[in-house]
């Protein structure tokens, strides 16, 4: 189960990095995947707001394409 925890954590932060930093594609593409984590889980919830993917959400929400603004709404829900 730990090996799995670091794994998924280790996910999270290489698309909140993504979120961060990476291409319009990319940042719709991470933020479609984190979606679906926390979807998946309540812990990963945590995990990805520990990862301080939430100010990158929120950014998305005014300033990413059409695709990343619902996907980040969806991911913050």
């Amino acid at each position: 189960w730990k090996q799995k925890t670091n794994y998924h954590s280790a996910l999270i932060d290489s698309h909140v990095q993504r979120l961060r930093f990476g291409t319009d594609n990319d940042k719709e593409e991470a933020v479609a995947a984190l979606k679906v984590l926390a979807r998946d889980k309540s812990d990963h919830k945590v995990t990805i707001a520990e990862a301080g993917a939430i100010p990158s959400l929120v950014n998305l929400l005014t300033s990413g394409t059409a695709v990343a603004k619902e996907e980040a709404a969806a991911a913050l829900r």
